[in-house]
């Protein structure tokens, strides 16, 4: 008897079936198993288990489904281990580029997570490194120098900017004639200050928490808006940080 094209549709789909149940099924299990911990020993013995798995109940669904030759349970074991090892090979080769891939772009982000957390350290406890910068009104005679890390946030009001700065753990407070796009445009190289609405700019370094659409910063017993055309740039700064993990 020959095979039919209905029973090549029936293995090939079985077959693929099968593979794609089995398959994350098998890696998030054992990933779970070895807590992501991966090395080249640990994957080849996914691999194998992989395709033992998948030669295996492959080779029971062709047996009771597409036995067009009548073959043994044991002949039908033979007949697909050879196609299955093949698969399995390539398979594997697939599954390494991608978490090798996963592993280099995790690698790479913590790195620069780390490097953010050593640059705000160097600058918040080496007072060789600071810089003051100056906040100007539009006038002339309105300005403010100071640390960008004494910053608790910015608010907006009519055509004022009211700054409010942290100094020797008491909060001063700063207001001129000015805009939140030009304080916006003078903070722009640290990375710690950001806008999280239109009339309001803080310090990433002070927030306690963010419940919903508000933030807590430290010293204040009020909360500051965080609006949601701003709150997904908010939240990535924080995780580029590395300030309140948890949020």
């Amino acid at each position: 008897m020959h095979l039919t094209l209905y029973d090549f549709i029936v293995f090939v789909v079985g077959y693929q079936a099968i593979t794609a149940v089995y398959s994350p099924f098998f890696y998030y299990f054992f990933s779970k198993l070895i807590k992501n911990q991966w090395t080249v020993a640990r994957f080849i013995m996914l691999c194998t288990a992989l395709t033992a798995a998948i030669w295996i109940f492959n080779s029971i669904f062709c047996y009771f489904f597409t036995n067009y030759d009548n073959s043994s349970l044991l002949k039908t074991f033979a007949n697909l281990f050879v196609s299955t090892s093949l698969i399995g090979i390539v398979a594997t080769f697939v599954c390494y580029f991608v978490i090798t891939q996963k592993r280099l772009t995790s690698d790479l982000q913590k790195t620069e997570e780390q490097n953010s957390k050593l640059t705000f350290r160097v600058l918040k406890e080496d007072d060789s490194n600071r810089e003051l910068i100056t906040l100007s009104g539009n006038s002339r005679k309105d300005s403010l120098s100071l640390f960008p890390q004494e910053l608790l946030y910015i608010e907006s009001k009519g055509n004022y900017v009211h700054i409010y700065h942290v100094v020797n753990g008491k909060v001063l407070q700063k207001s001129f004639i000015a805009t939140l796009s030009k304080m916006e445009e003078t903070l722009k190289a640290y990375y710690f200050l950001v806008r999280c609405h239109r009339a309001f700019i803080v310090n990433l370094y002070r927030i306690e928490k963010i419940t919903g659409f508000r933030i807590q910063l430290d010293y204040l017993t009020g909360e500051i808006p965080i609006s949601r055309n701003y709150k997904a740039e908010v939240k990535k700064r924080i995780g580029a940080i590395g300030h309140l993990s948890k949020i």
